[in-house]
């Protein structure tokens, strides 16, 4: 349980479990009761919840629904957010979300707290980018001091 209050980890294809909208949210620190209109806010969900028939109370099918594969995703954000985890790790969601989304999460993680460690093909373009020699390329996000990046020297020194 104490990793959970360091870690918030975001995949973009992970299924939604059934239940109400809040409960997916806190699912990862349960021992928390702050509100969670804030962080689905924060992700650009806020106006869909409300337009839902009982809000943060609908309760979500098997796989999300009513929500679509975009609003999922940053369901699942909304989670990893949830708490402020000083590493929150994000495997391949920018890579799964339209313009108007990734602007909402680039807003939200401006001035986040931690650590944002990210995979995926397609980084935001003010990431620090690092090749590890894998298929996926690996982006660090640092509050204040972000530059494009694919040097092996650079990645080496980050290990």
């Amino acid at each position: 349980r104490p990793r959970r209050r360091l870690l918030g980890y975001v995949a973009a294809d992970v299924p939604v479990e059934h239940g109400r909208i809040a409960r997916a949210v806190r699912y990862r620190r349960p021992d928390l009761d702050k509100p969670v209109g804030p962080v689905l806010a924060a992700v650009g969900l806020d106006d869909v919840v409300a337009a839902l028939p009982k809000g943060e109370r609908t309760t979500l099918r098997r796989g999300g629904e009513p929500l679509t594969r975009e609003q999922r995703v940053l369901l699942h954000l909304a989670r990893g957010l949830y708490g402020k985890p000083k590493l929150l790790v994000l495997d391949d969601v920018h890579d799964r979300l339209s313009d108007a989304s990734r602007a909402r999460v680039r807003s939200a993680l401006a001035d986040y707290p931690g650590i944002v460690l990210a995979t995926g093909d397609d980084p935001l373009p003010d990431w620090h980018v690092w090749d590890l020699d894998s298929s996926t390329p690996l982006w660090l996000v640092q509050r204040g001091a972000t530059r494009q990046s694919d040097s092996t020297t650079e990645a080496e020194s980050v290990r």
